[in-house]
């Protein structure tokens, strides 16, 4: 069992990315999938931390969490 970290775009945001991770661990046959459907993914901003970007990734028991905030862009 591991907690999965890794990062998102964001789309209009001040920062390219939101880093983000699971709300608790999941089973290591499980991490490539959740990453390669994260690395797919692109939300738009403004994220805060703690919001859910995913819930039950890969019909895992678990959520994705954005572990900052990124507000939106001022051209946006």
């Amino acid at each position: 069992m591991r907690t999965v970290t890794t990062s998102i775009r964001v789309i209009d945001g001040r920062e390219p990315l939101v880093s983000v991770r699971t709300d608790r661990e999941v089973p290591l046959q499980h991490i490539k999938a959740i990453v390669h459907e994260l690395h797919q993914l692109q939300v738009h901003a403004p994220v805060t931390i703690g919001e859910t970007i995913v819930e039950n990734p890969t019909s895992t028991e678990c959520r994705i969490i954005a572990t900052r905030t990124v507000e939106a862009s001022v051209d946006s």
